[in-house]
């Protein structure tokens, strides 16, 4: 499981080009998802290949 601790979470804002607001607010939630999806590449071909997925943070920070 992930720990809030470990994430560095300058990092992964700054990867996803976010500048907004850090306010737990449902507007700040919509801006990260629209975000992420528009950011982060999903490659579903490795799961069709029974290729490992990595989820572990180290390997989702890449």
């Amino acid at each position: 499981m992930w720990g809030s601790g470990h994430l560095d979470l300058d990092a992964c804002l700054a990867h996803l080009g976010y500048e907004g607001d850090r306010a737990p607010t449902l507007e700040t939630l919509r801006a990260l998802q629209r975000a992420h999806v528009l950011t982060v590449r999903w490659d579903t071909i490795d799961s069709f290949l029974y290729r490992e997925v990595r989820l572990d943070l180290p390997s989702v920070q890449d």
